[in-house]
């Protein structure tokens, strides 16, 4: 085993992989190499959203276009928070979060889009009772996309018929009754 410290003033991404996990990624590796030619549109706005160490309320927007693009183009956005929870989260405390989170990303997304407001990142928002700035709603909506991404790309794996990454009413219903 090796580790040494490297400081760096660009923003990494931590990877840790188990030795006798290898075998996992090599499989979801060749999964994915297997349906690369499929429209993967929401996989390149979530890398478009993550690709700088810099965040703005644009990186937030590319992460909510990321995960609306899993959905069909009617779903509405209680549809999509409502799979994000079912697919998610194990306890209804979790559910609860995730949901305060959900809520303040797209209603940030409406006031951006409809021009009632601007964001900086700085704005204090209540979460879970406390204050937080706003642009700790992208560090959550990060983890949050990248899970329904993983999840969608896994479903897309073992569907040979699906040809993008979408989730649907069935998978509401299956997650609500399985």
């Amino acid at each position: 085993m090796y580790a040494c410290f490297m400081p760096t003033s660009s923003f990494m991404h931590e990877v840790l992989i188990e030795k006798e996990k290898m075998q996992n990624v090599t499989i979801n590796l060749k999964g994915l190499a297997d349906v690369w030619h499929y429209n993967l549109w929401p996989l390149l706005r979530f890398l478009k959203a993550v690709e700088s160490d810099k965040t703005s309320m644009d990186n937030l927007l590319d992460l909510l276009f990321s995960l609306e693009g899993m959905f069909e183009k009617n779903a509405t956005t209680d549809f999509i928070k409502t799979t994000c929870l079912i697919q998610l989260c194990e306890t209804k405390k979790q559910a609860k979060y995730m949901k305060q989170i959900l809520d303040h990303a797209f209603r940030i997304r409406n006031q951006i889009a409809h021009g009632e407001k601007s964001f900086t990142g700085y704005e204090y928002l209540k979460v879970d009772g406390k204050q937080k700035l706003s642009e700790f709603i992208y560090w959550e909506m990060k983890w949050i996309v990248a899970c329904m991404i993983l999840k969608s790309i896994s479903k897309l794996i073992q569907n040979p018929e699906m040809k993008n990454l979408r989730f649907t009413n069935d998978d509401l219903i299956n997650g609500i009754f399985n």
